[in-house]
């Protein structure tokens, strides 16, 4: 956002970029809530704020960065069209400009049924029902793998590493430290799958 800077004594004189970006991050809230019906699953998150460098200066820029997470690709230009329109709007409501960059980020991934279906069959073979869930599905993450499952039939999955009595902080956490247990876990699972897929034992 660019608008006039000057002395924070006389907002009068300045086009106020800070006011323009809070009016913005309220104004983004509505992408979702009142453009996207309730079933459509969509986030919205704007994460980073920039702007000024004294606390007596109405600064002339303020910049904005976020990230939009959708579960399908009509959604995902619905919310694109709204962005637009309340950036634009908001920003000629406020008298700055607004320069908007949208990098389009992972398609959204959808396993292939059958494939998260092997899943399932082996992940209850190895570890038993009672540890195998759909919990918190779908959820918003960003993986590459979608490229992939758009190309072939496939399924992504998890392995959970939480300790319940441990506090375990998640992945991107700073403290999160990958538990080393669950690599044999995880070659069972794989040599399950490639025996399910085929119909017979993998060889060792």
């Amino acid at each position: 956002l660019t608008g006039v800077g000057g002395h924070g004594s006389q907002p009068q004189l300045c086009r106020d970029p800070i006011v323009a970006a809070a009016a913005m991050i309220n104004a983004l809230q509505t992408v979702v809530s009142r453009g996207i019906s309730s079933d459509g699953g969509a986030v919205l998150s704007v994460c980073t704020v920039h702007s000024g460098t004294a606390h007596n200066v109405i600064p002339s820029q303020a910049r904005l960065g976020g990230t939009i997470r959708t579960f399908s690709e009509s959604v995902t230009e619905r919310v694109y069209a709204r962005l637009e329109e309340v950036v634009r709007g908001t920003a000629a409501a406020l008298g700055v400009d607004a320069e908007l960059e949208v990098r389009r980020g992972y398609p959204v991934l959808v396993n292939h049924n059958g494939c998260a279906e092997s899943v399932v069959r082996v992940a209850e073979r190895i570890v038993g029902p009672q540890n195998v869930t759909d919990a918190d599905l779908p959820m918003a993450g960003g993986e590459d793998f979608a490229y992939m499952a758009q190309a072939i039939p496939g399924a992504y999955f998890f392995l959970g590493t939480g300790n319940e009595e441990l506090t375990t902080p998640v992945c991107h956490h700073p403290d999160f430290d990958f538990d080393d247990r669950i690599i044999p876990l995880g070659l069972k699972m794989f040599m399950g799958l490639v025996e399910d897929r085929l119909g017979s034992p993998a060889s060792p």
